[in-house]
């Protein structure tokens, strides 16, 4: 996938990775040879195990609930902190993190 991206990250993590710094999903489909699915689904699965993270799951938890390896878990997270650290404004980071807040939570903020 080229030689920006880390070589120990999956090629999940990579994907996220292409989609957080703003690639388009036809071009991240093009440069990963990855179907619009598959990308769709590392993303959910992106969302969902950093909405577990933010809300405190231990990591087994998370493993048990997505279904995804606690390697995989372990990379997601680490995307996520230095997205954070290194680009805290991205659009895309945001967007994450707005629709990935608990339904709970959004419902008290409007009451």
């Amino acid at each position: 996938v080229g030689s920006e991206m880390c070589i120990r990250d999956s090629h999940k993590t990579q994907i996220v990775q292409l989609y957080l710094r703003g690639y388009q999903l036809t071009e991240i489909q093009q440069r990963t040879r990855h179907s619009a699915g598959s990308v769709k689904r590392y993303l959910r699965d992106f969302s969902h195990v950093i909405d577990l993270h933010l809300q405190g799951l231990p990591l087994e938890e998370m493993r048990m609930v997505t279904g995804c390896s606690e390697r995989l878990i372990g990379e997601y997270i680490g995307l996520y902190k230095a997205t954070l650290r290194d680009y805290p404004h991205a659009p895309r980071l945001q967007r994450f993190l707005e629709t990935s807040s608990p339904p709970q939570a959004r419902k008290r903020g409007q009451s």
